[in-house]
Formats: structure tokens, sequence, C-alpha cells
């Protein structure tokens, strides 16, 4: 089964990290997955897309098409994307005109729509989707001695080492919070970090060297 994989290419890596995992864990099951990289900024920047999405879609003539957040279901809407299926990742179904047009493309265009939590589903008022958590690679993802992952990232072990779990360049993520309340607490032997810029097989490094772990984020999708 061919799929192809319509996310956001707009972050330093390109393809989010978590959309590339989703698909990789497609790949182990035996599935052929492409990905089309949406670039560009807000709405107009995703609706240039459509073009180069559509000939993608018929030069490839996809089994399936999974749109990851809001924007690229509407732009693989219009692409003529189907069967499509579309993930919606936490914060599009706060804000009220797109929680409207998620359902009016939802109800006219899209054959599934995955939403990551009950609360999500309850805000939407859609009654035709699927709670579907992001799951947990457990061979990224595991449990490591602290020393260990604080000697890899050259933390100093004499520190007490907390961590905003989140990008600081990302409104949503609320990082400031997380700062106020360091500030609370500072001291010469403490150290607050972020998940900035980091690569994905590095976080695993520093949720081990942590000591307290800030989720500060206005919005999640699970």
């Amino acid at each position: 089964m061919k799929v192809l994989f319509v996310s956001s290419g707009n972050s330093s890596s390109g393809i989010s990290p978590i959309v590339k995992a989703q698909g990789d864990s497609l790949v182990s099951l035996g599935l052929n997955v492409s990905y089309f990289a949406v670039t560009g900024k807000g709405v107009w920047g995703y609706l240039k897309n459509i073009g180069s999405l559509r000939k993608t879609m018929v030069e490839e003539n996809y089994d399936i098409v999974h749109a990851h957040f809001s924007l690229s279901g509407f732009v693989a809407s219009l692409a003529g994307a189907s069967p499509l299926i579309v993930s919606l990742m936490g914060w599009n179904v706060q804000k009220p005109l797109l929680r409207f047009f998620i359902r009016v493309f939802n109800k006219l265009t899209w054959d599934a729509c995955i939403v990551k939590s009950n609360k999500m589903r309850d805000s939407l008022g859609i009654k035709k989707v699927s709670v579907i958590p992001n799951g947990v690679d457990q061979n990224r993802f595991y449990v490591m001695e602290k020393n260990v992952a604080q000697k890899y990232l050259g933390w100093d072990p004499m520190k007490t080492h907390l961590l905003c779990a989140a990008d600081p360049k990302r409104p949503i993520k609320n990082v400031g919070l997380a700062r106020e309340a360091y500030e609370l607490i500072k001291t010469d032997s403490t150290e607050l970090h972020f998940l900035g810029d980091i690569a994905f097989e590095e976080v695993v490094y520093h949720y081990n060297a942590s000591d307290v772990v800030f989720l500060t984020s206005k919005a999640e999708g699970s």
C-alpha cells in the first residue's frame, strides 16, 4: 500500500519528527510511505502548494493520503486527495474560525478525521471522529541512568536541572510561565533548559538528564 503523508515542512528539520515517527511505524509494518512537505507561512502560503500536491498525487497514484494538522488537511482537500485522512494535533481545534472550517471540510471531503484526545473531540463537536493518541516508540524513548544522560549532554552533575519541554519560539507553548516559575527557585545550583533546536534523537537524553520537567503549554493534543 502506498501512503502519502502531507504535513508542514517549515521547521528546521523539514517534516516534523512527530509526523516522521508515525511514518516510520507504518514502514516497519511493510507500507510504502512518502512525504509531501507543505512550505510557506500562513493560509496563503499553504494554498500555494495545492498545484504541486495535485501533480504529485496524479503522478504517483497513492492508495491513501494522510494529512497532519488542519491547514494541511485543507490543502489536501483542495488538491483533490481521495481517500483522505486528516489528523488534528491540538491547538487547531481551539480557534473558532479554524474549527468552523474543520467542520465544513470534514463533512464535505474528509473520509476520516483523527483527534488525539476526548477533549479535542468534544471541543470540535463532530460525532464522526476517531480518538487515536500518538503512540510512544519505546525503542527511542526509554529510561536510562541520569548520570549517563547528563554526561552525554555535558550537564553539570552537581546542579539541579529543570527542563521546559518546548521550543521557546512557539508562543502556544507558554514558555514565559516556565521562566517565571524558575525565577522563584533559581539559585547558583539550578539550571533551566529548553527543547529548542535539537536533534530528535537527543530528546530522550534531555528527559532522562532532568530532575523536573515543565509542561506549560496553553494547548496540547495529547
